[in-house]
Parts: C-alpha cells; sequence; structure tokens
C-alpha cells in the first residue's frame, strides 16, 4: 500500500496500475476505497489490471479487468511433463508456453 500512496501522492500519478497478486487490488483500487477515497476516477484517470481472472472480479465498481491464467491447462502440462520424465530420465528439459487470455472490462477503459 506504501508503493501506491507513493505513485498517487505525485500530482501527475500514474495512468495504469497492475497487481501481480489479486488480492493486493482490492483495497488499492476497485472496493471504493482506494482510489475513489482519493477522488480518482477508475477508469478516467487511471486503468486497472490484475492478474488471475477471480470470482469477484465482475462484483466489484468498475469491474476489473484481468489477466486469465489457465491454472488447469498449467498443471495438466506439468502432471504429463513429470510422468514423462519419471519414465524416461534421460529426457531433456523442455520449455511449455501456456497462453493467459485478457478478460477486458471497464477498469481498462475500454468501454468509454
Amino acid at each position: 500500500m506504501p508503493a501506491i500512496r507513493h505513485l498517487l501522492s505525485d500530482c501527475s500519478g500514474p495512468n495504469a496500475t497492475l497487481s501481480l497478486r489479486r488480492m493486493t487490488i482490492l483495497p488499492r483500487c476497485c472496493c471504493k476505497q482506494g482510489l475513489l477515497k482519493r477522488q480518482i476516477d477508475v477508469p478516467r484517470q487511471i486503468r486497472v489490471l490484475s492478474f488471475d481472472d477471480v470470482g469477484f472480479a465482475t462484483l466489484v465498481s468498475p469491474a476489473l479487468t484481468t489477466i486469465h491464467q489457465p491454472c488447469r491447462d498449467i498443471a495438466v502440462c506439468a502432471f504429463q511433463a513429470m510422468v514423462e520424465r519419471l519414465n524416461d530420465p534421460t529426457l531433456p528439459a523442455r520449455h511449455i508456453t501456456v497462453a493467459p487470455r485478457l478478460v477486458v472490462r471497464d477498469s481498462c477503459g475500454a468501454y468509454l
């Protein structure tokens, strides 16, 4: 919280914020406490984006724009890779990419 307070104390302030931990976004922005308390309009003055498409994202006002991480797909890929390595320990390490998905809602200003 101190970091966001410091950013907001600057008269020019940021024009967007990204939360890497979903539970930290609520007090700062969307629950009509953090930014609204400071009379900062989301999304007109600042855009808000968070990781993990959590259930409350549509319950706050404005609805929170999120990056959906396909946790089930990640788990399935990790499990398959583990089983393959257990069956053949000589297999080389490999990179697996699972694409996230942007879920656009009101907090990013796309619908202004």
